[in-house]
Parts: structure tokens; sequence; C-alpha cells
């Protein structure tokens, strides 16, 4: 099974403060929801966690590794969540377009390719799980870097 999700959104901060909020995988972990506890390895760029799928009042606990793939600083994140379990893999991508000195967009894009033979029956759970995530962590990140802007104006007055 294979589902794509894109995401487009405009921050009203410099690409600086948003960079400064997708540019590691902790950055990116700590703002998704769906991962319950993660360890970092010592180079930071990649970790094993622990995730829970909830689809109403089922819950099945998960297991994976996530690690970056590539980073260019101000510009791309792309980074690859693996869970064997459900012979799955996810590929994120976070692009940053400077719009002005004040104003950032962000494109995020994800690929989920599930190969595990009850991937197909659970096609909506795993949309929802994509969208959801999508949608959390460019909320969070819009709000943690505009939050920041507005406190650098008021510091700067």
């Amino acid at each position: 099974m294979h589902t794509d999700y894109r995401r487009n959104v405009r921050v009203l901060a410099p690409v600086q403060l948003v960079w400064d909020e997708v540019s590691d995988l902790h950055a990116i972990l700590s703002k998704s929801m769906q991962f319950l506890t993660y360890d970092l390895a010592a180079d930071g760029g990649s970790a094993r966690f622990r995730a829970n799928l909830t689809w109403g009042p089922l819950k099945y606990a998960i297991e994976g590794t996530a690690t970056v793939d590539e980073a260019r600083p101000r510009e791309l994140t792309r980074y690859v969540v693996r869970v064997p379990q459900l012979e799955m893999r996810y590929s994120g991508t976070i692009k940053l377009t400077p719009g002005s000195a004040t104003e950032t967009m962000l494109d995020y894009s994800g690929d989920l390719d599930i190969d595990h033979r009850l991937a197909g029956r659970m096609r909506g759970l795993f949309n929802e799980l994509i969208e959801e995530h999508m949608h959390g962590l460019t909320a969070r990140v819009k709000t943690r870097a505009e939050q920041r802007r507005l406190a650098d104006e008021r510091l700067l007055k």
C-alpha cells in the first residue's frame, strides 16, 4: 500500500527561526505526537522510538527507527522512519523557501509505503495517521517560529 500527502504552510517568521524548529531529528520527533518515546543516537542523526497506532478503541504498540537522510541548512531536511513489524517505510521531506525577510514557506511532503498483508484493509487508519502527523507537525513548527519572532521583536524594541 502506498499513500502520500503534502502540506504547505506560510510562516510569518524568518527562515532561520523556522529552520531551528526542523533542523534535526530531535526537533522533528519532539513535535510529532505519534511518538511516545525516542532515544537519539550520539550523533543525533538516528533514533529508536516507540509509538502507538490508535484506531478507535484499538491500540497497537510499535517500535522503529528514524534517520536523517539529508539536511541542507535553512533549506531542506529529509528523514526516513522504518517500522519492521509493519513492513513500513515513511519518507518525510521538509523544504523551506524564504518569501521575504520575515516570511517563510514550509512545504512538507510525506510518502508512506507499507507491505504488511493487512495494510490494504487499514488504509483509512494510515491515511488518518499521516494527515494528523503532517498537520500537527506543521502547526507546531509555525506556532513556535512565529512566537519566537514576536519575542525577538519585543526584545529589540
